[in-house]
């Protein structure tokens, strides 16, 4: 289980998180399913995008750039697109914490948009 902001802010993680959302993603190197839980602070609802809702990520989310595979623009605002293959690998284990994430990953896999 992760919980992102806690990651993301470097402090320890909640153990009040009102919900657990369980994901499945595929990699593409091997294509093989696995299974993953988030802490979220609210039920997450699926949104439909479209190719031009693709933003870059602003510099004010840059902590985000490990693990975003890219941006898109939702309800005016940035939303970065996590890449779960990648959150979930334990690459993130070997990274400095915030404030020092600037270094972009590249890195391809099937991605399900979720927001809070």
């Amino acid at each position: 289980m992760m919980d992102i902001s806690a990651w993301l802010e470097g402090r320890p993680v909640r153990d009040d998180s009102p919900v657990v959302a369980i994901t499945a993603f595929s990699t593409c190197a091997t294509g093989e399913y696995r299974r993953a839980a988030l802490m979220l602070s609210a039920i997450p609802r699926r949104i439909f995008v479209t190719d031009e809702q693709a933003c870059d990520l602003p510099a004010d989310l840059a902590r985000w750039r490990p693990i975003a595979l890219s941006c898109i623009e939702h309800d005016g605002r940035p939303v970065p697109v996590v890449n779960l293959a990648h959150a979930f690998s334990g690459a993130l284990s070997d990274l400095p914490t915030v404030p020092s994430l600037a270094e972009a990953y590249t890195m391809e896999t099937d991605a399900t948009v979720l927001t809070p």
